[in-house]
């Protein structure tokens, strides 16, 4: 049995190629990076906008109406701070984010084999950041990957140990909380390990076990929470953040149609959810590569582990309004087919032919780069482009003609195409955009 010591640690080395393959995969494949003239995602650009916003003494929900995390309006206010009219400093915390993920998929994955993995990870980053729901980048789900992915990786670890450490309880906890203050129904994966862990507690007669685990996983929960909470408190906007946050986005976002929230429509919901999954066809390869790799792994406590997570990360995901985007926290489950990419290499006689090796190893990485780019052609087209042709640069050039502070402003009857972002505008109405909300 592993001990908590026996786990391989990841060496300076590791971690320096890791950050330059999480560079080149943020970088070519999502819009906020230097290679591209600006982010016009809208939901990247109202996130910008609300974020920022905290940053200059606004409220979400009391003073601007946004649907998103309080967590995620704070990421994209530090993003504001380093550039407050482009989205380069949420391109650098998209770095960080992932760094992060790709470290902790590689952690996981020394879980079933040895360090020569790390020369498959770049497979594992070109496979997910041009998957059809990466969209243009900087989305929630893309800034929960680095919790989901430390939260998974601790769920296995503590299988293959045989016991969840108060420490680890706890920092599930902590993640879970991260994960619901960005957008909680991404937090699926956070009920599903907990819920493992509770039937094989109950199963063993381990109650003294069960109540530790129970008791510092709670203590996880409650700092971030209760910072939350005394925010909304201090501003006096406790009633707007519950009205916003939960009422308005269980019952009206999204609410197109007189079924919304029966059970046939949630029915239909999750199978649209795997509708969109077969949209992804290599995201798709990895989820039937990981699924081989784990049951070739011949143990049934931890094929139950992943299956509950993976049942738990998925349902919450499509229950209101299903889009392609929320596709993207599954991709914690991809990186386990690299598995049954080595295992494949391994056997392959053209890679094992001598000094093959040598260049085989990068033309095939090459080749994988270009198809990555190929796939997320609907972005990637716009690589080193100037973009002063888009009409949001067109706008702020009227809007700022003999002005150096913008005026203020209202995007009416559209979501925000960016002209806030782009003139470093902060609204002054409440509802500044419109929303996918199903309000006046």
């Amino acid at each position: 049995m592993l001990t908590t010591s026996s786990i391989q640690q990841v060496t300076k080395r590791e971690i320096l190629i890791i950050a330059a393959i999480a560079f080149v995969a943020v970088t070519i494949f999502s819009t906020s990076s230097f290679l591209y003239p600006f982010n016009s995602w809208v939901d990247a650009n109202c996130m910008f906008t609300v974020g920022k916003s905290v940053f200059c003494g606004k409220v979400p929900y009391r003073d601007l109406m946004d649907h998103k995390g309080l967590l995620l309006h704070l990421v994209y206010g530090i993003g504001s701070l380093i550039s407050f009219r482009s989205f380069f400093g949420v391109y650098v915390l998209e770095l960080i984010a992932g760094f992060v993920f790709l470290l902790y998929s590689y952690k996981a994955l020394l879980l079933f084999t040895d360090r020569k993995i790390l020369y498959y990870v770049p497979l594992l980053a070109l496979g997910v950041y041009s998957t059809w729901s990466f969209e243009q980048g900087a989305s929630a789900e893309e800034f929960c990957l680095p919790f989901l992915s430390m939260g998974l990786y601790i769920g296995l670890k503590s299988e293959k140990i045989g016991s969840l450490t108060g420490k680890d309880a706890f920092l599930l906890g902590f993640l879970a909380s991260c994960v619901f203050w960005i957008k909680y129904t991404i937090v699926g994966l956070f009920m599903g390990l907990p819920l493992y862990y509770l039937f094989f507690y109950v199963r063993n007669k381990d109650y003294a076990g069960l109540l530790r685990s129970a008791a510092f996983f709670l203590m996880g929960l409650i700092p971030l929470s209760f910072g939350v909470v005394c925010y909304f408190a201090f501003n006096h906007a406790l009633a707007d953040m519950w009205t916003v946050y939960f009422y308005d986005n269980i019952f009206h976002y999204g609410t197109t149609s007189e079924y919304h929230g029966s059970l046939p429509r949630v029915v239909h919901n999750e199978l649209v959810g795997v509708k969109l999954i077969l949209y992804n066809p290599v995201l798709v390869c990895m989820f039937i590569g990981s699924l081989i790799a784990l049951i070739l792994q011949k143990n049934k406590r931890l094929l139950c582990c992943c299956a509950v997570c993976f049942l738990s990360a998925y349902v919450p995901l499509f229950v209101g309004n299903p889009i392609r985007y929320y596709v993207l926290p599954l991709v914690i489950f991809a990186p386990f087919s690299l598995l049954m990419v080595r295992s494949w290499c391994s056997k392959s006689k053209l890679l094992q032919a001598g000094n093959n090796k040598r260049f085989l190893y990068p033309a095939f990485l090459s080749i994988a780069l270009v198809l990555g780019v190929f796939i997320k052609f609907d972005t990637t087209r716009g690589l080193l482009s100037n973009g002063m042709d888009s009409p949001t640069f067109k706008i702020r050039d009227i809007i700022m003609e003999g002005r150096e502070t913008p005026p203020v402003m209202i995007e009416y009857g559209i979501m925000d195409i960016g002209v806030y972002t782009v003139c470093g505008s902060i609204p002054e109405c409440k509802n500044f955009c419109h929303l996918n909300l199903n309000l006046q």
